[in-house]
């Protein structure tokens, strides 16, 4: 289920036409025979803490912008015109055609089996999914209400910027898990002095300045 519900996404991404007949699909997959799994022997796996920090150590010291360069020299090589841009997926959970859902309860259902946890069908998980949603959107209202008391301010203030003191606005840091509500004064802003004239804009903006 995981291997016909991801083929299906990327299949997607991809603007292919995914095989969504699971009697195709097992037909398709019996023709590959991938081959055997063989560890590579110049590869170890930390199974301890120190072994955990010695391995992240080896990486920070490696030449990453070497790696990086290297990257974007390949990929500068690649020719646009073979190439396809990928198409984004919105989540729907409720969407039984898009098999969304098929893919994350296949997931979710691997992950339980390396801890032991009993698995869930579709419908259960669907159920968790749709738990997600109210806490998402209870973050979103706290943070629309944060910046309209913001806007408020500016309002009461003569609605101009300037006639309202840099002080009276505050940064808002939340966390509605633990939960934690935090405010700061904002910096201010580094200015300039710039003639408008040289970017060429009419005088109905000189008019506005003064």
């Amino acid at each position: 289920n995981f291997v016909w519900a991801a083929s299906i996404l990327r299949a997607q991404q991809y603007g292919i036409a995914p095989i969504i007949d699971k009697r195709k699909f097992l037909a398709v997959l019996k023709e590959i025979h991938p081959p055997p799994f063989m560890p590579k022997s110049d590869i170890k796996i930390a199974v301890t803490e120190a072994e955990a920090k010695q391995e992240e150590k080896a990486v920070a010291d490696d030449d990453v912008d070497e790696k990086l360069q290297s990257v974007m020299m390949n990929l500068a090589k690649l020719n646009k015109k073979m190439t396809k841009p990928l198409i984004s997926i919105d989540f729907e959970k409720d969407d039984d055609t898009n098999h969304h859902m098929e893919f994350i309860t296949a997931a979710s259902n691997l992950r339980a089996d390396n801890y032991q946890i009993a698995p869930a069908d579709v419908m259960k998980t669907k159920q968790i999914a749709g738990r997600i949603i109210p806490a998402i959107a209870t973050t979103t209202a706290a943070v629309a209400g944060l910046a309209c008391i913001e806007l408020y301010k500016m309002i009461g203030n003569g609605n101009r910027l300037p006639n309202v003191p840099l002080a009276v606005f505050k940064n808002g840091f939340l966390n509605l898990a633990l939960p934690f509500f935090g405010f700061s004064e904002p910096i201010a802003a580094p200015k300039k002095k710039m003639d408008i004239s040289r970017f060429g804009i009419d005088s109905k903006y000189r008019d506005r300045r003064k």
